[in-house]
């Protein structure tokens, strides 16, 4: 919802509980002693490590104290951060930050609810929804090598490194840059081709794929006693 560091967050909402400062370099969860050494401190300012080692003058620096400050600083501080950011909007839109899962799906909220003119997005329900919804099936994932060992002896300890591949914001990609069936739909059973030789749409089709291909690209789901899979069949 807020893609900041919390850090940066405290600042940008004025918290006055802002995020604490841990020696994450230092493995020893039993220490006691002196102030850590700054080469066990990161992202932080050597004038910032010289405020912080002012406080613990003639004190013991606990491990277990320290951590459990610093993870209480920042479920505090992120908490006001959320109150914060929904006051914001509700005062602004009145929505609540609550009933969205992302930052998008906010934008979403707050467009349809107080910019998006009337019928000019069409929201597809009942029977046309549930034939559309037969064709999404989510991400693809392919894999083309199953292990890194090499020349495939798994018992030598050789290893190749492998290579995995993600796509960024594949949907919003395609829907910018690729037509997209728009506008309210109109259901259709029969030979469409024969009324409109440029139909554009959603069709349900009967598709044979070669039965030599490798990696099968076309899926479906289908109902099993598990639940529904998805799987990309030959034939």
């Amino acid at each position: 919802m807020l893609p900041l560091l919390l850090r940066f967050l405290c600042k940008a909402f004025n918290i006055q509980i802002g995020k604490g400062y841990f020696p994450f370099y230092l493995n020893d969860i039993f220490y006691k002693g002196i102030f850590p050494s700054i080469k066990y401190w990161t992202n932080i300012s050597l004038n910032e490590y010289k405020l912080l080692k002012l406080e613990f003058i003639g004190k013991t620096w606990s491990f277990k104290d320290e951590s459990i400050k610093y993870c209480q600083l920042d479920c505090k501080s992120l908490h006001q951060v959320l109150v914060k950011f929904n006051n914001l909007i509700f005062n602004e839109f009145s929505i609540n930050m609550l009933n969205c899962l992302t930052l998008p799906s906010l934008a979403m909220k707050i467009y349809r609810t107080h910019y998006m003119p009337k019928n000019s997005i069409y929201q597809l329900l009942g029977h046309i929804e549930q034939e559309i919804r037969y064709s999404y099936t989510g991400d693809p994932v392919d894999v083309y090598k199953t292990n890194n060992h090499k020349n495939g002896n798994i018992l030598e300890s050789l290893f190749i490194k492998l290579f995995y591949y993600d796509v960024n914001s594949l949907y919003p990609s395609v829907m910018a840059n690729v037509n997209m069936p728009i506008g309210k739909s109109i259901y259709f059973e029969g030979d469409l081709l024969k009324y409109e030789s440029f139909a554009f749409g959603f069709f349900k089709c009967e598709v044979e794929a070669p039965k030599i291909l490798n990696h099968p690209i076309i899926k479906i789901q289908i109902h099993t006693k598990d639940g529904i899979r998805t799987i990309s069949p030959l034939g």
